[in-house]
């Protein structure tokens, strides 16, 4: 009699790289304290493990905060108060993109909450309504009232007409976001308005991904962050 032998292949592989996915243009990760230049929890500066885009803030009052062992027991940034960080200018990167955001809701105090604003390309919030946007120069929306302590993976398609907003992996809208260009990255708040939240990790892919890549840096991010 013969016997069927079962195999067991863990998925993702435990040594998931996101950079082994095609087209990863940045990657910012809050756990590593390689790329996280802090003096007495201030953080000045978050390296760019593509190296070639590094966040940086140097006021000290606007400077976000390293919060150890906060997630998941994993580091993560604190940027909530008026704090932020930008990269240095950087060229115009044509549509598609594709973010990957481990971050929480907004604790917005006003109309609108800036998460990220990358180029032309914007994620942002508004308090009032609970909607959340992504907008590449048209607004796409959806209205949920999301807690404000829990983390949430937030994934930004941008490619024209067929532009998507999920939210741990469930799409929230879709449609034309409009064709803008990912850029200059400034995360948790522009043009004074502040997101008041906290990030874990940010991955960009200038392409559109795959099905199945995408289940793969799905299931990355919620087995390490606890999601």
């Amino acid at each position: 009699m013969g016997f069927l032998v079962n195999s067991f292949i863990e998925f993702p592989p435990s040594d998931f790289d996101p950079n082994s996915i095609s087209g990863l243009g940045a990657w910012y990760d809050a756990s590593d304290n390689s790329t996280i230049t802090e003096s007495s929890s201030r953080v000045s500066q978050w390296d760019d493990k593509k190296g070639t885009a590094n966040l940086v803030q140097a006021t000290g009052g606007s400077q976000p905060l390293l919060v150890t062992a906060d997630q998941n027991g994993l580091d993560i940034i604190n940027f909530t108060g008026s704090r932020n960080m930008v990269t240095a200018s950087l060229s115009a990167i044509a549509q598609p993109q594709t973010w990957y955001i481990v971050a929480t809701a907004p604790l917005a105090t006003g109309t609108t909450a800036r998460i990220i604003d990358s180029g032309s390309q914007q994620m942002f919030h508004s308090a009032v309504s609970n909607r959340f946007s992504i907008y590449a120069g048209t607004q796409l929306n959806f209205v949920q009232s999301l807690g404000t302590t829990q983390y949430y993976i937030w994934t930004l398609r941008y490619n024209g007409a067929s532009s998507d907003l999920l939210l741990d992996d469930v799409s929230k809208v879709t449609g034309n976001a409009g064709t803008s260009s990912a850029g200059t990255l400034d995360v948790a708040g522009r043009y004074g308005d502040y997101a008041n939240n906290k990030f874990g990790e940010i991955l960009r892919y200038d392409s559109d991904v795959s099905s199945g890549d995408d289940d793969l840096i799905i299931e990355y991010l919620e087995d390490k962050w606890g999601l």
